[in-house]
């Protein structure tokens, strides 16, 4: 079965991205900090990065991706043999940093909408559910070619079978609490196509296959 979350206006799923975005802080201060937006009705949404300012080791904005599939349609007590989870990058805000995208669990306070508080929510999901982790430079940002990411014995276990599962989307700085070295001015972003363009052509998606 494949699992797309919905488009706006959402029944059982969601997808969009949470952020951070103030004046210039420390790393810790923009990682760890209160969520100041969220989105979850944009078509490509700047899903995963990290800005820095003109002040040295200063930093003013991260972006982390939500998606919220409802895969409660899985026969309950199956077992989960194979998962993919895939997204589209839709635009390039900049390769800086070293960065690989990350899937990690995400925790919002609905299923069906995002909130700026999801942020916050987010801030301790930093456990791989895959082990592919694409280098930010190697992401095709086309709007059409899918990044896939195999789930591994993690990400498998959490596939609901009776409920939503939920999926993020952090750069590694950010999942594994690791600074980047500062330089000025400089960002790591990838725009994430979303369940709001029409059809399902380049929606996140998560395909999964079950005994």
């Amino acid at each position: 079965s494949t699992f797309f979350p919905d488009p706006d206006v959402e029944t059982t799923s969601v997808d969009g991205r949470v952020r951070f975005g103030v004046s210039a802080t420390t790393f810790a201060g923009v990682r760890d900090g209160v969520g100041t937006s969220a989105s979850d009705t944009g078509t490509n949404d700047t899903a995963i990065s990290i800005r820095s300012t003109a002040t040295t080791d200063q930093w003013d904005l991260m972006d982390r991706g939500i998606y919220v599939f409802d895969t409660s349609s899985i026969t309950d007590g199956s077992t989960i043999d194979s998962g993919t989870f895939s997204v589209v990058c839709g635009g390039n805000n900049g390769n800086n940093f070293s960065q690989t995208m990350d899937v990690v669990l995400s925790t919002t306070a609905a299923n069906t909408s995002l909130a700026a508080s999801d942020y916050e929510g987010t801030v301790g999901n930093t456990t791989l559910q895959s082990d592919t982790q694409t280098a930010f430079a190697s992401i095709t940002c086309d709007g059409v070619t899918y990044t896939d990411h195999t789930l591994n014995a993690t990400g498998l276990t959490n596939v609901s079978s009776t409920a939503v599962t939920k999926f993020g989307l952090k750069g590694s700085s950010d999942r594994t609490n690791t600074a980047p070295t500062w330089s000025s001015n400089l960002t790591a972003g990838k725009q994430i196509m979303t369940a709001e363009n029409a059809g399902t052509s380049t929606d996140p998606k998560l395909a999964v296959t079950y005994t």
